[in-house]
């Protein structure tokens, strides 16, 4: 044991350079500084250092601190090594900061200004959407077009090759771009033999803005449309991986009314919306039921996972009247066409639809198919007045194995008849999993990962049309205030105004542009914000940004952005009364009430056999003149849409395919093919399949009348054959509408 050092007075330690303290051997112990050690001068030449292990402060204590994701290891050496731990990575979240773009146009859908299409010169340079990428409080930002390859850590890109497009009238249109990889300034064109629309692709604050550059006044010809829906392919990476998802937003014309000389009020157009643009419904990491990971069945859903149409004409409600198989609702009613909904994955694999609803029904299920397999079921039901549509049934997998989905974009007609007549408008939402983040294996120098936290922020209703005077005038602001709500994995989360409180929280902020924004009403502890209603509206179109600051439950504070946009329902002025106006529509179809109908002979034969209409369901004479044996002679010359549906049931144990076929006479008794056609195999004996060919343009010229008829063959000579089951029902039905 070294010698002890023997009490000393503070004015001799403090004069003392240092003391030294020995073994009884002689040994040095240890070496005592009483007062201030300085090692090395202010000068280059004497840049002296410390060698040796030096570990601890005086009182004992480490003098170097791990802090978080930080590891510190002392070597027997008396080297220190820092290094980094692994960490959880927190789930990407990625949207658009505004799910609708509205351009103002004419009545018919063209420039104000001069009725044409719209160039860039008519269109507001607000008519933007941004796409907003981030994970946890970290921004994730734009990289341009992609090609090839991922983006780098942190990143996002557009893969602009694969964005798809949909008119309301389900007119896929084709997409082109010049674009070479890591672009960030290029126009995309959506074209069917006309380009349809242009969005200007820039960067904007680190995010992608998607701007609308030109807009078309007709879809083809004369057809008009209302708004395109727009699915765009985000490849981003972050520190959990590279992936790929796709998010939807809508272009909408908003027509202007037509100005009239005097008389009576004027028709107003109807407007027909979703209250929600997208139902999320929490899964686990792959996609299925919380609690065991299987396909999730009506108890594994919440039954706020729905949205509701909501139809007006002006300040009136248009109400839900059921299932449309026929024939058009009354006035102020709307149904859905149900057999002509379509589904589309995140995958881009299209779905099929089945229902059992008879015409008028107004509770029943829809349900959503591919491979023998429903991969999403939809119930329907009245909820005030509107149709309610509420996710009851969710597979995990699109293929019912391995294949993994995010999302099904559903397509809904929406048959509408008002004094302004009858129309049908599709409207889209989606179907939105919100994923359980998977916890992270142990790390070589850390722990386990946390589970990710998937929070969902929900602002109804997102668009609002407000009643104006033809003068631009608001008459009444009612229903423009709005409800935010915060869930975490299906958990509410509630408003703290003090943000003091160490569990999960949210507040809201509000600000309008173009538009005041009404008072906020928040209260510590309750579920939902309240916006009050908007005043003083200076521009046809204005929107209002909401942003809602949430706490989650791992400690993260992230803002989100929800804009709500408001359109004034400019009422046209008094014009003078018309004549009543015929409906142009005639249909046909085939009653199989009293047993099957064959439409393929057993024959070995591939000839093409005429679909035998037997009964005019909708009769008129100033459309289709006359029906022999499926021939069906049109009236007069004009342009004609025509749309066949057949279902077919195959006979026999081969497997074959069928061909549909709208033909028409050239005029001289000779038919000639259309360039319309439909195939479908159904796969066997008792197998079902359906065939359609729609909204196809005949035009009949000033030569004469013509003649059009469905055909139906098989695709190869074989003893199966096909026929239409018996039913009740109308399976085989032929649709003819004069355009003109």
């Amino acid at each position: 044991m070294g010698k002890k050092l023997k009490n000393k007075k503070v004015t001799d330690a403090q004069r003392k350079e240092y003391y030294v303290v020995k073994e009884p051997s002689g040994k040095i112990n240890k070496l005592i500084f009483p007062n201030t050690l300085q090692v090395g001068l202010k000068s280059d030449l004497f840049n002296s250092t410390i060698s040796g292990s030096i570990h601890h402060t005086r009182q004992g204590v480490s003098y170097l601190v791990a802090g978080s994701n930080i590891a510190i290891v002392s070597g027997s050496n008396g080297q220190i090594t820092v290094s980094a731990t692994a960490g959880a990575s927190a789930s990407p979240s990625a949207s658009f900061t505004r799910s609708i773009i509205p351009v103002d146009t004419d009545d018919t859908g063209g420039a104000i200004d001069d009725g044409g299409d719209l160039s860039d010169a008519d269109i507001p340079e607000q008519a933007f959407t941004k796409i907003d990428v981030s994970v946890g409080t970290t921004n994730v930002t734009f990289a341009g077009h992609n090609e090839t390859g991922n983006p780098a850590n942190n990143t996002y890109k557009i893969v602009s090759d694969s964005i798809t497009a949909f008119t309301d009238n389900g007119t896929e249109l084709t997409e082109a771009n010049s674009a070479s990889e890591g672009a960030s300034a290029y126009n995309i064109t959506f074209t069917n033999s006309g380009t349809r629309l242009t969005l200007a692709v820039s960067t904007d604050s680190s995010d992608a803005k998607l701007k609308v550059s030109t807009l078309s006044e007709h879809e083809a010809s004369t057809t008009d449309f209302n708004s395109i829906v727009v699915n765009i392919p985000i490849k981003y990476t972050t520190d959990a991986g590279t992936s790929t998802v796709t998010r939807s937003f809508t272009v909408q014309k908003i027509k202007k009314g037509t100005t009239g000389d005097g008389g009576t009020a004027g028709f107003t157009t109807p407007d027909a919306s979703f209250t929600r643009s997208m139902i999320p419904v929490n899964t686990d990491d792959t996609g299925g039921a919380l609690d065991d990971g299987n396909d999730l069945a009506d108890a594994d859903i919440s039954q706020q996972a729905f949205t509701k149409i909501d139809v007006n004409v002006g300040i009136t409600n248009v109400t839900f009247a059921g299932h449309n198989e026929s024939g058009n609702p009354s006035n102020n009613t709307y149904k859905i066409a149900s057999d002509s909904i379509t589904a589309v994955t995140d995958n881009g694999t299209s779905l099929t639809e089945a229902n059992t609803a008879s015409e008028g029904n107004t509770s029943y299920n829809v349900t959503f198919a591919n491979a023998s397999a429903t991969r999403l079921k939809l119930a329907i039901s009245t909820d005030s007045s509107d149709a309610k549509f509420r996710v009851s049934g969710l597979a995990e997998h699109e293929d019912g194995s391995s294949s993994d989905f995010s999302s099904v974009l559903v397509n809904v007609p929406i048959k509408v008849t008002t004094a302004a007549g009858t129309q049908t408008i599709t409207r889209s939402f989606t179907v939105q999993k919100i994923k359980k983040g998977t916890t992270g294996s142990d790390g070589d120098d850390g722990d386990d990962g946390a589970a990710g936290s998937g929070v969902v922020v929900s602002l109804d209703p997102m668009a609002v049309t407000l009643p104006a005077a033809s003068d631009g005038t608001v008459s009444s602001f009612t229903a423009s205030g709005a409800t935010i709500k915060v869930h975490e994995n299906g958990t509410a989360i509630n408003v703290h105004t003090s943000l003091s409180s160490n569990s999960r929280w949210f507040v809201v902020s509000a600000n309008g542009s173009s538009i005041t924004a009404g008072s906020i009403s928040q209260t510590n502890g309750q579920s939902s914000a309240t916006i009050a209603d908007a005043s003083s509206m200076s521009a046809t179109t204005a929107t209002i940004a909401h942003v809602v600051r949430v706490k989650n439950s791992l400690g993260v504070t992230s803002d989100y952005t929800l804009t709500q946009t408001l359109t004034k329902g400019i009422a046209g002025s008094n014009g003078s009364d018309g004549d009543d106006g015929a409906l142009a529509l005639a249909i046909f179809g085939i009653n199989s009430s009293s047993g099957e109908i064959a439409v393929v002979p057993t024959a070995a034969s591939t000839a093409a056999l005429t679909t035998p209409y037997d009964t005019a369901i909708i009769s008129n004479t100033n459309v289709v003149a006359s029906n022999s044996s499926g021939e069906l002679t049109l009236a007069a010359t004009g342009t004609y849409s025509v749309t066949v549906s057949i279902r077919i049931q195959q006979e026999g144990d081969a497997s074959n395919g069928y061909e549909l076929v709208l033909s028409l006479d050239d005029g001289a008794g000779s038919y000639t093919s259309l360039s319309y056609l439909d195939d479908a195999t159904p796969g066997g004996d008792e197998k079902t399949s359906n065939l359609l060919i729609s909204n196809a343009i005949v035009i009949v010229a000033s030569s004469g009348t013509k003649k059009i008829k469905s055909e139906i063959k098989k695709s190869a000579a074989n003893s199966t054959y096909a026929h239409i089951p018996q039913s009740d029902q109308r399976l085989a039905t032929i649709r003819v509408e004069k355009l003109s």
